[in-house]
């Protein structure tokens, strides 16, 4: 071993203690006395539950988020991969992300929007540059 205590020399460790099952005790106690404290602007059914709750000798813990499920297909799919430069693809994922739907989705509404029936014919004109 080397004797270059690498600038810790002077830290002297603490001496270890057996933990006071005692203090240890108070403190869960002290800890489960704890209750989460009333916010301005809490709707009046919120706290309803909460006088509800506390009328019991409970606490509401807070709902988590709802995380958006992701949309099933309704029916057979098909993969479809495009290379194409910046600008295009940047303004259809904007438009996707303003359209709060997923690409799929999106192509869907512009080819109804450019008026494209099922069999993939365009029902009006169409300009392509």
């Amino acid at each position: 071993m080397t004797s270059n205590t690498f600038g810790f020399g002077g830290v002297k460790k603490p001496a270890s203690k057996p933990a006071d099952m005692d203090d240890i005790n108070k403190r869960i106690e002290e800890a489960a006395k704890l209750a989460p404290q009333p916010v301005e602007g809490d709707p009046e059914e919120d706290r309803s539950l909460r006088r509800a709750a506390e009328s019991r000798g409970d606490t509401i813990r807070q709902s988590p988020l709802e995380v958006a499920k992701k949309v099933q297909p309704k029916g057979p799919t098909k993969q479809l991969s495009t290379r194409m430069s910046i600008q295009p693809y940047n303004r259809f994922v904007l438009l996707s992300q303003h359209l709060r739907c997923p690409y799929d989705r999106a192509i869907e509404v512009l080819m109804d929007a450019a008026g494209v029936d099922e069999d993939g014919i365009p029902t009006k004109p169409l300009r392509v540059d």
